[in-house]
């Protein structure tokens, strides 16, 4: 919510909207610039803390005390007389959100189970979605420091409500308290009452924490980690997305939408344009985390990134043409037009033959042209929301799904954070040098600009970005270490070698999972115990390996 509040402040404090309620506050162009980016530049640094202050005190209450700085800020919005005081309050929101970053995606990690740890991972950006789409709404009825008011009980809700979840049963055990720890897993495995239906899980776990706690960490080595190829590959990799996920448009769309529908006369209410920009990118986000797992992340990935340049590639042309239709005022008789006041665009445009275009949308420029009237008019606006739906099915949510998986397991809550607070920085970058890069190519060639980076983008991505849907976490570690390579397609049943066997572990002729598990069984019921030198022939399965 804290991400979509700044396109309000823009398109309600440039256009002197509700001037009563502003009390005079107006925004230049470039403190536009800052209040569209300060938040996100704020993010990078609450990530640096967040990782340490969730260890600390744990995910739950982690979650409920970032909670309260995110409520003043709302507060802060809701009285701020000057801009200063809109800064103040985007700062404590960014830093506050970099703040979630940690304990929301670990303790999401830490409580489920393996078959729906992605599912629920992929639901953080739909929820990101959902929070901005709720703003563009809000808009649309309300003033934007009502808006403030409304959006402020959400904190309040957030922290209520997790007093009725417990803490993530790893953290408990991490610091000893293992009774807490049994009664967690049980609540979290379906209100279970007999502490023996979650003995297993339960033990492996402490088992597996044990072993954590018996390393000892060396500040040398992990140094060296971030100097590996397992560190710079994906790290490359991740900010490469983030980087064609924020320059292909999508970031800035988002933020100045109302005034760039303003800009390309969409043919509706500027703010019902951007209720319907949010709309799609919510519902491109949930095509994505349903259609992942049957398609992959590549496929995703080049559809949504080659559909967007096209998007923007279009509308840039659009924008050139029409501009190329201009013709002095002074050749059509006025009479009659009526202008309407805050943007300069004829009342009736759709049953005229004429638009009077009076100023931009950013101020760069202050003309009076006549433009004749296209049956197009519709254009611009279709290819933009179709860009929303489109980056919001794959670049869009590509890093997020990434920075989970292909890090090395000991470096990989830090750098998952690393890549993260880039991503962010990549975004505060795309929102500030906006209005900048519209001064120096227009619309338009910003447009053409964006369409680029997407081209550009999904040929490099090609390259080197491999499927790691349906791929346990070794074999995607394995593959940026070099020691194995993953195909770029799909495997929908992916070969799974449990880490407990052997490194020697052959198999010859494993055309399925589903065999391998009648193997496992078969061996199991002759209770066969062989040495690495035997070779187990399997009538049952036609199955041949070494142990």
């Amino acid at each position: 919510m804290t991400l979509g509040f700044p396109t309000l402040l823009i398109s309600s404090l440039k256009n002197h909207d509700d001037d009563l309620e502003n009390d005079g506050l107006s925004l230049t162009k470039e403190q536009i610039s800052w209040i569209s980016s300060l938040n996100l530049i704020c993010v990078p640094l609450g990530c640096i803390f967040s990782g340490s202050f969730a260890t600390l005190i744990g995910r739950r209450r982690s979650m409920q005390l970032v909670n309260v700085p995110i409520f003043i800020s709302w507060i802060i919005f809701f009285y701020s007389q000057h801009v200063y005081q809109l800064y103040i309050a985007l700062a404590i929101s960014g830093f506050t959100g970099g703040m979630l970053e940690a304990p929301v995606l670990t303790y999401v990690a830490e409580i489920t189970v393996p078959k729906i740890r992605g599912l629920l991972a992929a639901t953080g950006s739909t929820c990101i979605i959902l929070g901005i789409f709720s703003q563009f709404i809000m808009i649309t009825f309300l003033n934007w420091r009502i808006i403030t008011l409304v959006s402020s009980a959400v904190p309040i809700i957030a922290i209520i409500l997790l007093f009725f979840v417990p803490e993530s049963p790893h953290w408990l055990i991490m610091k000893k308290r293992d009774e807490d720890a049994k009664e967690s897993m049980m609540w979290l495995r379906g209100w279970e009452t007999s502490f023996d239906n979650v003995r297993k899980e339960y033990e492996e776990l402490q088992e597996n924490l044990a072993l954590a706690r018996n390393e000892k960490p060396s500040f040398k080595n992990n140094v060296q980690e971030f100097g590996r190829r397992t560190f710079i590959l994906p790290y490359a990799i991740c900010s490469l997305s983030f980087f064609v996920g924020h320059f292909s448009g999508m970031t800035t769309l988002q933020t100045y939408s109302v005034m760039i529908f303003t800009d390309l006369n969409a043919p509706m209410d500027k703010r019902l344009a951007t209720s319907f920009l949010g709309a799609l990118e919510l519902l491109g986000t949930l095509i994505c985390v349903i259609f992942v797992n049957f398609v992959g992340k590549r496929k995703l990935a080049f559809v949504s990134t080659i559909g967007c340049g096209i998007c923007f590639l279009l509308t840039a042309i659009y924008s050139i043409v029409i501009n190329n239709m201009e013709v002095p005022a002074s050749n059509f008789n006025l009479t009659n037009l009526e202008l309407e006041n805050s943007t300069g665009v004829h009342e009736s445009l759709l049953e005229s033959e004429v638009l009077i275009h009076n100023e931009t949308m950013f101020g760069l420029e202050l003309n009076s042209t006549i433009i004749a009237y296209n049956q197009y008019y519709w254009m611009p606006l279709t290819f933009l929301l179709l860009s929303a739906l489109l980056s919001h099915t794959g670049i869009r949510l590509l890093p997020w799904m990434l920075v989970g998986e292909i890090f090395p397991a000991k470096i990989r809550g830090v750098a998952s954070g690393l890549s993260g607070g880039t991503g962010y920085i990549f975004g505060f970058l795309a929102n500030k040098l906006f209005l900048s890069m519209i001064t120096l190519f227009s619309l338009s060639g910003t447009f053409i600009i964006y369409s680029c980076v997407s081209f550009i983008g999904c040929t490099i991505l090609f390259f080197f970005l491999p499927e790691t849907e349906n791929r346990t976490l070794q074999e995607i570690e394995n593959h940026f270490a070099g020691k194995t390579k993953l195909p770029r397609r799909l495997i929908k049943k992916s070969s799974i070698v449990p880490d407990t066997f052997p490194k020697d572990f052959n198999v010859k002729n494993w055309e399925s999972n589903d065999k391998f598990v009648k193997y496992l069984e078969h061996v199991k019921n002759q209770r066969v115990v062989k040495t690495n030198a035997e070779i187990i022939k399997c009538n049952e399965c036609d199955f041949d390996t070494r142990l």
